[in-house]
């Protein structure tokens, strides 16, 4: 082994001892970053719920429309008394008589948490039993709006009782007003956004929003044990949805008729605006060109019989030359060639057969005279 490959070798270790020093001397921390939902937790909503309780040894169940035989049969729901019923009110327009069912449930000893639908008004879903006439429902002067998975939510709502005291962020473009129960107020707010109260041996929770309790708000500050303070002694959780919207016509229409019909009012009289500027509508008559071509042919032969055909010539001509004076100053003194070139680069047509139709005389044959003419015609035609 020579003396250079010696001193290389050793030269490369040293550098593999240092680099290797190196990385055990650091110290590795493990960070964790939240980047968004996963594809299961996209796809479904309480699945964070669901993992979050199932620790505590209880349980929470989606209640599909598809299975309602199982919870809600001959208006009577089925659910044990010693459970809790997330329900969004707009499912009241779905299942009928529910609302009574739900009631008697109540009075049995069951937990209602009551959400408030975002389309209330629209579903006008205020006259049911489950409502108290003395709760009133406002609408938020400052609404609190939904943030990002990643972005950091502040408090807006505090729970406090005698075992315990959390913080919670709750969104919400509705309040409550005349709260017969224990109403929970908003910071610095006179408006509670959560009112629970106590129906013979059960009682209901008012929330304007289930997205406190979502995945993708579960994480933030003490959502964790507001879920856990909604299950309260409870074994298990019941959760149903709404899942029938209202077609997109009759959302709109409900939204403002008024509107609509101004809408439809203006294409209407948009549509009648062009259609007065194009004209009436009308059929072409069948034989135009014939009698064209006719009367062509007829003046032709009148023309050519009292030996003015020449003349016939210089009309043609005189009418393509007052139109290309309006575009070429002293056109008419150009030369035939050059008149033909300077036609050319206006109509694309080739620059011979137009020097041709300028020089040649009118034929005296009738149908070489009407062809002659019609190629005048289109040339005219395409300036």
């Amino acid at each position: 082994m020579s003396r250079n490959n010696l001193i290389l070798i050793i030269f490369v270790a040293l550098v593999l001892l240092v680099i290797g020093g190196s990385i055990l001397s650091i110290e590795w921390e493990k960070v964790e970053v939240e980047t968004g939902l996963t594809s299961d937790a996209s796809k479904q909503p309480l699945l964070a719920a669901q993992l979050l309780l199932k620790q505590y040894n209880a349980s929470l169940e989606k209640l599909e429309r598809s299975n309602s035989d199982d919870f809600y049969l001959n208006e009577k729901l089925s659910l044990a008394t010693n459970s809790t019923l997330v329900m969004d009110e707009g499912a009241l327009n779905e299942y009928p008589g529910i609302d009574k069912a739900i009631l008697r449930w109540l009075k049995s000893g069951g937990h209602l948490v009551y959400i408030l639908s975002p389309r209330r008004n629209q579903l006008i879903l205020d006259n049911n039993s489950l409502m108290l006439e003395s709760l009133t429902v406002l609408d938020s002067e400052t609404p609190a709006r939904r943030h990002s998975f990643v972005v950091p939510a502040a408090a807006n709502v505090n729970i406090k009782n005698d075992q315990q005291n959390f913080d919670i962020y709750l969104t919400h473009q509705f309040t409550f007003d005349n709260c017969p129960g224990t109403a929970i107020k908003a910071h610095e707010s006179e408006l509670a956004l959560i009112c629970e109260v106590p129906v013979a041996q059960g009682h209901i929770t008012y929330l304007p929003s289930i997205d406190l309790i979502a995945t993708s708000n579960l994480h933030r500050l003490d959502h964790g044990q507001f879920l856990l303070w909604l299950l309260g002694n409870n074994e298990y959780m019941f959760y149903l949805p709404s899942t029938i919207s209202t077609n997109w016509i009759v959302s709109l229409l409900n939204w403002s008729w008024q509107i609509i019909l101004l809408v439809v009012i203006f294409f209407v009289g948009w549509i009648w605006h062009l259609a007065m500027r194009l004209g009436l509508p009308s059929e072409p008559h069948s034989s135009s060109k014939n009698i064209f071509s006719a009367h062509i042919e007829a003046v032709g032969n009148f023309m050519v019989e009292h030996n003015h055909h020449q003349s016939l010539k210089a009309a043609l001509v005189k009418d393509l030359d007052s139109i290309m004076e309006k575009r070429i100053a002293n056109y008419k003194h150009l030369s035939v060639q050059e008149q033909a070139q300077q036609l050319s680069s206006i109509t694309k047509k080739h620059s011979q057969t137009i020097e041709q139709l300028l020089s040649e005389e009118l034929p005296v044959d009738s149908e070489e005279r009407l062809q002659y003419i019609k190629l005048f015609k289109e040339l005219r035609n395409s300036l």
